[in-house]
């Protein structure tokens, strides 16, 4: 496995090659990319349902998206 694939990846066997390969092409891949070969590895490794994981994913985001709207409001009125 890359190098750039990291601890974490080397312990849940499953990937995509694909994607990690347009992964490790970069040198220093961008903060969300990052974030989100974490966030796949900690679902693969606690073996959770895909439908469980979608809907935990749509409550997150939907959360972010209301602390974003939030943070761009505040923002504006100062």
């Amino acid at each position: 496995m890359p190098t750039c694939a990291g601890e974490n990846r080397k312990r849940t066997g499953a990937f995509n090659p694909l994607t990690l390969e347009k992964v490790c092409r970069l040198k220093m891949p961008p903060d969300e990319v990052k974030l989100a070969v974490d966030l796949i590895v900690l679902l693969e490794e606690n073996r959770l349902p895909a439908r469980t994981v979608l809907r935990a994913l749509e409550i997150v985001m939907r959360d972010y998206e209301n602390k974003l709207k939030s943070t761009e409001d505040d923002s504006q009125t100062e």
